[in-house]
């Protein structure tokens, strides 16, 4: 949810399922077709990623953010946009999705914490096993 760019908002569930899976999916599959010199492998990893990210993400990012099913594309990608760079917003009940938007990413931060540690060993073994 923290790195999900604003413009994703302004679309409904599927609109988000579509873009996060897509670009998921589309980057690491790149990446693993790059690194197996297999295309095969490159479109397993695509369809794979697109499928869990696109439906992980989406439920996820409503999870964090109930109040944004109350707002309209336009509204939610605004809030966003200001909630991310500290801008004022005058409308009060934009106000409302600011705040409940930013006490979802507080949340999304706290509960990603934990895993830390593990992606931390994750990246120390991979650079072992590559040397």
């Amino acid at each position: 949810m923290v790195g999900i760019p604003a413009f994703v908002w302004r679309g409904g569930f599927v609109f988000r399922a579509l873009i996060t899976g897509i670009g998921a999916g589309g980057f690491l599959g790149a990446l693993a077709w790059i690194d197996s010199g297999r295309w095969l492998a490159g479109l397993a990893v695509f369809v794979i990623l697109a499928l869990a990210c696109g439906t992980w993400a989406p439920l996820r990012m409503a999870r964090y953010w109930p109040a944004g099913a109350g707002l309209d594309g336009a509204d939610r990608a605004a809030v966003v946009r200001a909630a991310r760079t500290g801008r004022r917003i005058g409308d009060p009940r934009l106000r409302a999705g600011a705040q409940d938007y930013a006490a979802g990413m507080r949340a999304a931060a706290d509960n990603a914490r934990m895993w830390r540690p593990l992606i931390v060993f994750l990246l120390a073994v991979a650079v072992v096993v590559a040397v």
